[in-house]
């Protein structure tokens, strides 16, 4: 792929694009096409999701009202209670929830939620973002553990707002949040390239975005990584056959890749290595490689990076991404990323658009990862070791209580 080329796919292609909707649908239709165009046979393998729709979330107190985003998959309903800051995550502030909407920082977790609810709390408010930015970017959220009780009401807002909201802790508050479900389907794509023997990898990215987000380098750049990969790889007949996985639904918790590895069970013990791309080509950033499986794999990143003379940190752990789905079925798993300092490139927000990828920058690192790819198709590249207890631990960890589709 030439840089003019990846110009101009970046551009084509950095719409916002949220999991099950008709825009995701359409990206996967452009990712088919360039794929087939260079020959390459792509599958498609449709799963079930459920979408919001018609969606209205409000907070009103006093004669004020605060912008707010649903949080999608909790209760329907309004609420009217005393506003409660929740300072910290800890028994003694859990103590004072009782009868009231509760205000916190950041996502809910499942024992969160089972503390609010242990405690009475009557509705939550989740916030994000930082006083200092100059726009207010809210996007709605949705639950991902596993609660088989009554659901409160929740909504999101900017960390703005709840700065104002803070004043009014103590008084009473209203909070409503209405949603439908709309039955909707993800979409996974996958194309082959036949090799020697059995083994295959696997190399995949999720193409999909938040709903507030044209997701370039959230993930855009990983997609057209794979498409780079495929074009540099289709006519050579590599040791290990090669499949490229483009996943659906991503960002609502990893649904395409859970639903990948539950459909093709069978055939993951032949998955020699499984490379994650997710967030390449920042304009400034370093790039990172991750080991999922052990230390010798940290090692075979950093050497590999070293004889291509690529700058490349090495981490052994996991990260949350699609990666790590593959990990939990025990596929030894290694994942690429460019991350960019706070303030740029900012993933889930508005400012995730066009100028937050280089695309000179972008090439590089694709080129990078087409390189590590066919070190790991061929021969020369070593079996994999048994996956460290502490990636399996920090693996459970993740995934504890999470909703598995």
């Amino acid at each position: 792929m030439t840089l003019s080329e990846l110009k101009k796919l970046l551009k084509k292609l950095s719409f916002i694009r949220p999991g099950g909707t008709d825009e995701e649908h359409r990206a996967a239709k452009e990712i088919k096409k360039l794929c087939e165009a260079m020959g390459s046979e792509v599958k498609e393998e449709r799963f079930p999701i459920t979408v919001p729709e018609n969606s209205t979330a409000s907070i009103t107190f006093g004669s004020g009202s605060i912008d707010c985003e649903p949080y999608f998959d909790f209760g329907n309903g309004t609420v009217t209670g005393e506003l409660y800051i929740l300072h910290k995550r800890s028994d003694d502030y859990y103590k004072g929830c009782k009868d009231k909407i509760v205000l916190l920082d950041g996502a809910i977790s499942r024992s969160t939620y089972e503390k609010l609810y242990e405690n009475g709390a009557k509705a939550f408010i989740s916030f994000f973002g930082s006083v200092n930015e100059r726009t207010k970017d809210i996007f709605s959220r949705r639950r991902r553990f596993i609660w088989d009780k009554e659901l409160m009401p929740a909504v999101c807002i900017h960390a703005k707002d709840a700065a104002r909201l803070c004043t009014y802790r103590g008084k009473t508050v209203t909070l409503s949040n209405e949603f439908q479900a709309k039955a909707s389907y993800g979409i996974n794509l996958t194309t082959e390239v036949k090799g020697e023997i059995d083994e295959e990898v696997i190399v995949c990215a999720h193409y999909d975005s938040t709903s507030n987000s044209k997701g370039v380098f959230d993930n855009l750049s990983g997609t057209l990584a794979l498409i780079h990969i495929l074009e540099e790889l289709k006519e050579e007949k590599p040791f290990r056959g090669l499949r490229l996985l483009w996943t659906s639904c991503e960002e609502l918790g990893l649904v395409g890749a859970h639903h990948y590895c539950k459909e093709h069970k069978c055939e993951l013990g032949k998955t020699a290595l499984c490379i994650n791309l997710d967030m390449l080509g920042a304009a400034i950033g370093s790039f990172t490689s991750f080991s999922s499986v052990n230390e010798d794999t940290q090692g075979l990143l950093t050497d590999f990076a070293k004889n291509h003379s690529f700058p490349n940190e090495s981490r052994l752990g996991i990260r949350s991404s699609d990666s790590t789905v593959f990990t939990s079925h025990s596929v030894p798993t290694v994942s690429f990323a460019r991350y960019a300092p706070t303030g740029i490139a900012t993933v889930h927000t508005v400012r995730d658009k066009l100028d937050a990828v280089d695309p000179a920058t972008l090439l590089n690192d694709m080129e990078y990862v087409s390189s590590f790819t066919r070190f790991a198709l061929s021969k020369d590249f070593p079996k994999q070791g048994e996956i460290d207890e502490k990636i399996k631990e920090d693996t459970e960890k993740y995934f504890l209580n999470k909703i598995m589709p």
